[in-house]
């Protein structure tokens, strides 16, 4: 009698511990899930932030340029999105917005643009002035994005 307690109770204890494990797993599943869609929501936003700063009149290769340079930041912040410390807490908000802005300026300083034969001069100072203007459009959407609480 007192063996079949025993095999009883380590039955449930078996069971309650593997349901746990089962809770556990479903917790990091649905947590994995919401900073997906987070990072996708932001992504979005950005996204927004960038097309409503293109010129949709651009007559001159340097103008075409900017677009084309806003366009390559746009894409390299959705590729390397789920990179970035985009959960930031409380305490370090400030520090940890300036480091995000830090990693993508890092990451379009890091693009080199080749020289085409049918890319102009002007369309290449373009592309970086498009990369610039995009770092204070990241800037004002991180700030926007995660503001600092008072």
């Amino acid at each position: 009698m007192a063996t079949d307690n025993l095999t009883s109770i380590k039955q449930v204890l078996c069971l309650q511990s593997e349901t746990h494990f089962q809770n556990q797993d479903q917790l990091k599943k649905e947590a994995k899930s919401l900073t997906t869609q987070k990072i996708k929501n932001l992504v979005r936003k950005f996204n927004i932030s960038i097309e409503m700063n293109k010129d949709y009149q651009a007559y001159s290769d340097f103008k075409e340029g900017v677009n084309k340079g806003l366009d390559i930041a746009r894409y390299t912040f959705e590729e390397n999105a789920e990179k970035f410390s985009l959960s930031l807490s409380d305490e370090d908000r400030a520090l940890r917005t300036g480091n995000l802005q830090n990693e993508f300026n890092q990451l379009l300083d890091g693009i080199i643009l080749p020289k085409k034969p049918n890319c102009s001069e002007e369309r290449l100072n373009g592309i970086h002035s498009g990369f610039e203007k995009s770092k204070k459009i990241f800037g004002d959407f991180v700030q926007e994005a995660f503001p600092l609480e008072n």
